[in-house]
């Protein structure tokens, strides 16, 4: 089976994301000598971890094979024979309006989507009201941080939500609790098939030198 992996995901930075990426990874190679992985990157992003880069992979064997991410995923996954596709941080590919035009099964890891109720239930209001004299600074450094000067991740939520119901044959991957009840709550996905795997332990001391 053709297996087309998310590696964009585990480049820019390490974090949480990349990490889960790096160790979902590892354990579907090593579980499976049935699997060609087709491992997705994307030339305008950095390698974050070099021993999981496009050469270091290629290295480990024939079932290894490098796929750039220079066209919609239903492009890439019907050029390349793909039975399956997993992505690691779904949200990187919310303006990819290929994937509802995907036939095989799409498992996607949904991380962070507790950030619609955040800012539909206005928390930093009701925390502010609560507590007028006691944690301010710090509430508004949070605020700033978030919905200021970043992106409205929000935003990229709901348009992510609205081709994901497109999906045909799609199965989510939450990293909480609390997230796959977001996603039930505001996605919007009829009859969603959710599984809740916790984020692995951080494996960031391997490249602090």
């Amino acid at each position: 089976m053709n297996l087309l992996y998310d590696f964009v995901s585990s480049q820019d930075s390490v974090n949480g994301g990349s990490e889960y990426c790096i160790r979902v990874f590892n354990a579907l190679k090593s579980c499976s000598d049935e699997v060609d992985f087709y491992c997705l990157f994307d030339r305008d992003r950095v390698i974050a971890f070099p021993d999981f880069g496009p050469e270091a992979l290629l290295s480990q064997g024939s079932h290894i094979h490098i796929v750039w991410y220079d066209a919609p995923l239903a492009e890439i996954v019907s050029r390349y024979h793909i039975g399956r596709v997993y992505l690691a941080i779904g949200q990187r590919f919310w303006q990819d309006e290929s994937l509802g035009d995907i036939l095989c099964p799409v498992y996607i890891t949904i991380h962070d989507a507790g950030l619609l109720e955040t800012v539909d239930s206005h928390l930093y209001e009701y925390l502010q009201s609560y507590h007028p004299n006691r944690n301010i600074g710090f509430l508004m450094k949070q605020w700033l941080k978030k919905y200021v000067s970043r992106p409205p991740r929000d935003l990229e939520d709901r348009v992510f939500a609205s081709h994901l119901r497109e999906v045909k044959n799609l199965h989510i991957i939450a990293v909480s609790e609390y997230t796959r009840n977001a996603i039930l709550c505001y996605f919007g996905l009829p009859h969603p098939q959710i599984d809740v795997f916790w984020s692995p332990e951080k494996i960031t001391v391997c490249y602090e030198h």
